[in-house]
């Protein structure tokens, strides 16, 4: 389902992202895990983790974990996907910014 999402970086610093990961979580019912892990040239990072059953999706920038740019909360792996494209689209366009 993920396989297909580009993240424009070489710099993936994990991805667990795997639809048999995430129907592991469910079955063992875990409350926390972090998910994915992808850090930009640009300072930016795109984090994905898992919060009692509930996906965040957010974009840090500078390491300022305290002020995300964004913050999506995802209930569905649908709603992960897209949330994810849409992430990626904002951080591509904040990058192309700075160039």
């Amino acid at each position: 389902m993920f396989e297909n999402i580009n993240f424009y970086n070489d710099e993936i610093i994990f991805n667990d992202l795997y639809k048999d990961t995430i129907l592991f979580l469910e079955e063992m019912e875990i409350k926390e895990k972090d998910l994915l892990f992808v850090k930009y040239p640009s300072g930016l990072v795109l984090d994905v983790d898992w919060h009692n059953s509930i996906f965040f999706v957010s974009i840090i920038q500078n390491d300022d974990w305290d002020n995300q740019i964004v913050k999506r909360r995802c209930k569905s792996l649908n709603e992960l996907k897209i949330a994810l494209k849409d992430c990626i689209f904002i951080i591509k366009k904040m990058s192309l910014k700075r160039k």
